[in-house]
């Protein structure tokens, strides 16, 4: 996202239509990755609750959320609990 976008929500939002569009279709987990140096968009996801879990090999995380069925009414504990993974994937 350009500079000018940045600190707006903007991204926010996106990253969560993005779960909400998931679960939605019925997708069972939502990746990504992330370099090191982008501590904005790892501060996001850990904010919306996706694990992060380091790279052994590179300078980057994997950014990972297990989606609950959209039928269920429970909230996974992945939605509540921010968690920074200390050993490398």
């Amino acid at each position: 996202m350009g500079d000018r976008w940045h600190r707006k929500g903007l991204g926010t939002k996106l990253l969560q239509k993005c779960i909400q569009v998931a679960r939605d279709y019925g997708i069972k987990t939502l990746q990504g990755r992330v370099l090191s140096d982008n501590h904005e968009m790892l501060a996001l996801a850990g904010k919306l609750g996706f694990e992060l879990l380091r790279s052994r090999e590179a300078d980057e995380y994997l950014v990972s959320m297990h989606l609950m069925d959209k039928d269920s009414h429970a909230e996974h504990p992945a939605l509540t609990n921010t968690r920074r993974g200390d050993e490398p994937y």
